[in-house]
């Protein structure tokens, strides 16, 4: 339905996501119910929630294969 590229505003999730301006309104601007929940907690427990999100989540979002040598 849509074209329309939207970066989460949590910055430690800062994930791109296809969403229509009702949708985006909706969530105001959010990936995810929890994204916002969490952007709006204390700034101890978003350090505490960056440091588990880049630590297991971000490495496997953007897992490549390797090439298998010749």
């Amino acid at each position: 339905k849509t074209d329309k590229h939207y970066h989460c505003k949590n910055q430690v999730c800062h994930v791109l996501y296809l969403g229509c301006d009702d949708c985006v309104a909706k969530r105001h601007g959010y990936c995810s119910r929890f994204c916002e929940v969490v952007d709006k907690a204390p700034a101890k427990l978003k350090k505490v929630y960056a440091k588990y999100y880049n630590q297991y989540f971000r490495p496997q979002q953007f897992k490549k294969a390797r090439m298998r040598s010749l």
